[in-house]
């Protein structure tokens, strides 16, 4: 049973049972730079995102329907995820460039939710239902 557990491990090439080596103080540097940008940058377009979808809204709201308003800010809301989108597709490819393949999937992780847990108090806030 032992023999065959550690001809099994054996097996396993080292890269794989080995960690990844650390980063070095010139990728964390890149890397840290690089989220607190992207985070910077996201949380203003989802800022305006938010703002011109409560914008349409209130077009709609209304009887009399503004089509010239409501085009512009369809356009607009097109712009704001197209930049969102973009900032994203930048980050994937920057952090590619910072670290290897070894590292990449241990920060992904931890930069989505970096990403993610930036979100603001009153955009949490907005999520929950309303209390009664």
């Amino acid at each position: 049973m032992i023999a065959s557990l550690l001809l099994l491990l054996s097996a396993i090439p080292a890269q794989v049972a080995a960690e990844p080596p650390p980063l070095t103080a010139e990728q964390l540097t890149k890397v840290r730079e690089l989220v607190q940008r992207t985070q910077s940058v996201q949380a203003k377009l989802k800022t305006e995102l938010a703002a011109s979808q409560e914008q349409l809204a209130r077009c709609y709201a209304e009887y009399q329907l503004d089509e010239p308003q409501v085009a512009r800010l369809q356009a607009e809301i097109l712009e704001q995820q197209k930049q969102l989108l973009a900032s994203h597709h930048r980050l994937q490819t920057e952090l590619r460039s910072i670290v290897g393949a070894e590292r990449f999937q241990i920060l992904s992780r931890r930069i989505e939710n970096a990403l993610r847990s930036s979100l603001k108090p009153a955009e949490k806030q907005s999520d929950k239902p309303a209390a009664k």
